[in-house]
């Protein structure tokens, strides 16, 4: 891939976190013998009190189970949310200091999503779900079918409440921090681990129990992107309330995302969520194998199957 191609193809990845952090702390070993000994000893001494302070801190955080229940239950409880049976949204999208606009689409039913993001310059990027089987197709990619951690953010994105839904998508949900927010707000940090050791972050306002942001290293062909959406202008829909503002931060690209219409419970064609079509959707090790037909280019005539199902082609008998 050019290096022109690679900025596109990090908007293209973006564009799909609509459909949709990580700190290494290393340690050092010093001799605590001659002039600075004594120095280095009551630092040591008081190294160890911080330990001892941050592993009690640790032991002291609140249960993650008690926090995302306390967090449906600000959010509209789980009544209300298992009473969306489906739900329309649609958004527009900002990409900072770029200048480009576009827009998202989101349908769900029971589990089933179609998610479509339009952006000029950027390209229609598509994502889908039917019966578990995810799809994707986008300019970059051409059209696939998604598995492992890929699979698993595309199918917690569209989830109509993570903190209520969490167990079908992860297999652990831990605090694992208390943290400072903006505005001297207190924030609980809980990561959901999925069956792929997969990590995602959601930072709940202690006080109010409200989701604040979640952090995650979106998985794509082009390798791993690390993500964070901040959500905000939380407003009431169907007796829940939705965040009708996010901004996405992908460290050199920035989105904005606000939406202006969000329907539930409306009809939904079943067809929606089905791939474009099989002649032209490959498995991942089949589209390996052929590449061409990944990208949805023409095949001779010999290579197509006969449309009658006739191994021996029309022109038998």
């Amino acid at each position: 891939m050019t290096r022109r191609s690679q900025p596109r193809a990090r908007l293209v990845g973006l564009c799909s976190s609509f459909a949709l952090g990580l700190a290494l702390l290393g340690s050092a070993c010093t001799d605590s013998s001659g002039p600075d000994a004594g120095a280095k000893t009551a630092d040591a001494s008081a190294d160890t009190k911080a330990g001892a302070a941050g592993e009690a801190e640790k032991n002291a955080l609140p249960a993650a189970e008690e926090l995302l229940a306390a967090s449906v239950d600000a959010l509209g409880g789980a009544a209300s949310f298992e009473a969306i049976r489906s739900y329309y949204v649609e958004s527009q999208m900002t990409v900072d200091g770029l200048g480009l606009h576009g827009t998202a689409q989101t349908w769900w039913a029971g589990g089933d999503f179609y998610v479509e993001t339009d952006m000029p310059g950027v390209g229609l990027v598509r994502l889908g779900s039917q019966g578990g089987k995810i799809w994707s197709d986008d300019p970059i990619n051409g059209m696939r079918m998604i598995t492992g951690v890929e699979a698993e953010q595309a199918a917690w994105s569209t989830s109509r409440c993570l903190a209520l839904d969490w167990r079908q998508y992860f297999k652990s949900a831990e605090t694992t921090a208390l943290v400072d927010g903006d505005g001297g707000r207190r924030l609980a940090e809980i990561t959901f681990r999925s069956p792929s050791d997969d990590d995602v972050v959601l930072r709940l306002d202690l006080e109010t129990k409200m989701p604040v942001s979640q952090s995650f290293k979106q998985a794509n062909p082009l390798g791993a992107m690390p993500v964070t959406v901040t959500f905000d202008d939380f407003r009431e829909v169907a007796g829940t309330k939705v965040a009708y503002k996010q901004f996405v931060d992908a460290s050199l690209t920035k989105m904005s995302s606000i939406t202006n219409k969000f329907e539930v419970n409306g009809e939904v064609p079943v067809d929606k969520f089905a791939p474009p079509g099989p002649k032209t959707i490959r498995l991942p090790d089949e589209a390996a194998e052929a590449p061409e037909k990944l990208m949805g280019k023409p095949q001779p005539a010999d290579a197509a199957a006969p449309e009658n199902g006739d191994a021996k082609g029309p022109a038998a008998k």
